[in-house]
Order: structure tokens, then C-alpha cells, then sequence
């Protein structure tokens, strides 16, 4: 017999009828991203992660109910699906993960206006970009993790952190958060102590 996962979308995933989505079916969730954001993260989603995230976490446990909340052997998520997946699975309220969603693309945001220079490039693993990267960019860029099986993420940065050799986010794209945010997010991070239980 096969398993069954609910995967949830990271971020890169909205669509402009995501908005709809979640004022039909669930405009509860709707007015607590709101209240949690400060103003609609839907109209501005477009300008960075700060509204990006919330729109999209908002649109991922929306779907899952115009689902009717499909239940599975495992609850997945890809980056920001993470958070969503744990909602869904039941370790934590909507409201924490909402207000942690919303923390999370703050800081990404901030991160990367902060760093001024870099980005993040996924492609495919034989893509010509990734293909002699080592010769061709040496110094300005580096492979930054596999996503996927298939697909390899190349990040560019200004000034890679000295200790890891992880790159820096810019404007909140994949990638690994420079040490002055992680004290910030590890703060936000309380509401999640039921993964250790689970």
C-alpha cells in the first residue's frame, strides 16, 4: 500500500486568483493576515517577501480547505510549505504559523536590502549557467544548494558569510539568511517547539 503526502508550495508559487481563493473560502484567514501584516499582503505580494509569504501561506491552508482538508500519511512542504504543512498537520495554530510566516518574509526582505547585491537563479541541473560556473564566474557566483532532483539554485552575493561560505539572500529570494537576522527568526521560532514532540 502506497503513502499518501500533502505537499505544500514554497514561495514563487502565487498566482493573481489566489487572493479570490482565500476571501471565499476562508476570509477568517483573510482578516488575520491583515491584522498580522498590517494591510493586505495580497495587493502588494508582487513587491518582496514581507507580503509575498503571508499571501502565499494564506493560499496554501485555503486550497488545502477548498480540498476539504485532505489528510495524508505525511504533511510536506517545500521552504515556506513547511509552515503551512505544520498547521495542516495539527502542531501549530494558524495564528502562529501566520505570525511566524510573516516574520520569516520580514527578515528575508530585510536581509536582502540590506546585503544590496545578489539574487538567486534556479535552473535546470544541465542548464549552460551551471554548466563551468566554477570558470566562467568565479568569485561572483556559487552553486547555493539543490532544490530538487532536477534543478540546482545559483546564487550571486556581494560578500558570502565568512564562516559557512553560504551566500546572502537578496530581497528575500532562496538562500540562507545572513547571521545578523538568524538571533531575529530564531526568536520567532518558540511557537514551534511541538516538532521536537512529534
Amino acid at each position: 500500500m502506497g503513502v499518501t503526502a500533502i505537499l505544500f508550495p514554497g514561495q514563487g508559487s502565487q498566482t493573481p486568483e489566489m487572493r479570490k481563493t482565500v476571501a471565499e473560502v476562508r476570509p477568517d484567514l483573510l482578516s488575520l493576515a491583515d491584522e498580522i501584516v498590517g494591510e493586505d499582503p495580497f495587493a502588494r505580494a508582487e513587491e518582496g517577501t514581507r507580503f509575498a509569504q503571508p499571501a502565499i501561506f494564506c493560499a496554501s491552508l485555503a486550497g488545502w480547505q477548498a480540498l476539504e482538508r485532505p489528510s495524508g500519511d505525511l504533511m510536506a512542504g517545500h521552504s515556506l510549505g513547511e509552515l503551512a504543512a505544520l498547521v495542516a498537520a495539527g502542531c501549530l495554530s494558524e495564528r502562529d504559523g501566520l505570525e511566524l510566516v510573516a516574520l520569516r518574509g520580514k527578515l528575508m526582505q530585510e536581509s536582502g536590502e540590506r546585503a544590496g547585491d545578489g539574487g538567486m537563479v534556479a535552473a535546470p541541473r544541465r542548464h549552460r549557467v551551471l554548466r563551468g560556473h566554477g570558470r566562467a564566474v568565479r568569485g561572483r557566483a556559487r552553486p547555493a544548494r539543490p532544490s530538487f532532483d532536477h534543478a540546482r539554485a545559483l546564487a550571486r552575493c556581494a560578500a558570502c558569510d565568512a564562516r559557512t561560505g553560504r551566500p546572502s539572500v537578496r530581497r528575500g529570494r532562496a538562500g540562507t539568511r545572513p547571521d545578523r537576522t538568524r538571533q531575529a527568526h530564531a526568536e520567532g521560532r518558540g511557537a514551534r517547539t511541538c516538532l521536537s514532540r512529534t
